[in-house]
């Protein structure tokens, strides 16, 4: 693969590795509990058709990238995160514009800022100002309620 595509980094899905050789390699984070943004954000009734499931956008605040059970030195192996898009049921870039945002800004603010400095309420109020960016670039975007 490294042939194809010549990269420092390569993914390996976590069902594709050996669970033994996991320690003691850089990695970038993708947990299908926050990360995986092909499901629902509100109720599937009022959004476009996508796997089952729901991941809301306080649910993807709350992701923690480094695992608490990891070591200081197993944790500096944890180089970020990475919110994924699989794109069977998007049908353009609007839709996929929609699934993503503004979960993907939760999951910058959470990757970008350290725990001490984060704040779901702070994250609200900034979300206000982060529409009127998304309104102004002719994003489309879910627009459910935050609080």
């Amino acid at each position: 693969v490294m042939e194809l595509f010549p990269s420092p980094y390569i993914h390996i899905g976590g069902d594709e590795a050996d669970k033994t050789e996991w320690r003691g390699h850089y990695a970038v984070m993708t947990p299908v509990s926050h990360c995986y943004f092909n499901v629902y954000q509100g109720d599937p009734a009022t959004e476009p058709e996508s796997y089952r499931g729901l991941l809301t956008l306080k649910k993807v605040y709350s992701f923690e990238p480094v695992p608490p059970e990891l070591t200081p030195e197993e944790a500096k192996y944890i180089i970020g995160a990475q919110g994924c898009l699989w794109t069977e049921y998007v049908t353009d870039g609007k839709t996929a514009e929609y699934m993503i945002l503004p979960r993907l800004t939760a999951l910058s603010e959470v990757v970008w800022s350290a725990p001490e400095n984060r704040s779901w309420e702070g994250f609200c109020t900034r979300l206000v100002r982060m529409k009127e960016h998304f309104d102004a670039a002719g994003w489309s975007y879910s627009a459910i309620r935050i609080i």
